[in-house]
């Protein structure tokens, strides 16, 4: 059976961003909590799956993409054509964001496909 983040987290009574956290390294744990997640993770036989890792980062991707595209008017001119400025680009992420989520699911797909072929 596949050990996921969630089940470490279900064992040792943290939260799954915990669990990430020691996986990841960082800083900002307890040392019994570090302690206690490793040992989880130790007796689980954790592995990171790398399909969920890829997948991670293509989102952080997008939400970047999606962040640096500041909804915000070109002030042309006094007249209103600012509204029609923000219209248009609300209509262009909107696309986007469609076209993305197409993307995503076809990837979530494929990895879905990967951890079936993986666990048999």
């Amino acid at each position: 059976m596949i050990c996921t983040l969630k089940d470490v987290a279900i064992e040792t009574g943290v939260s799954v961003t915990t669990v990430a956290r020691v996986v990841h390294g960082e800083a900002n744990v307890s040392k019994q909590t570090r302690a206690r997640v490793l040992a989880a993770i130790s007796k689980m036989q954790y592995s990171p799956n790398l399909n969920a890792s890829e997948l991670a980062q293509v989102r952080k991707a997008i939400r970047r993409k999606h962040s640096s595209k500041n909804l915000h008017a070109i002030r042309t001119n006094r007249e209103g054509k600012e509204e029609d400025t923000i219209a248009e680009e609300i209509r262009s992420l909107q696309q986007e964001n469609n076209r993305l989520r197409k993307v995503i699911w076809k990837v979530r797909s494929v990895l879905d496909d990967l951890d079936q072929d993986r666990a048999v």
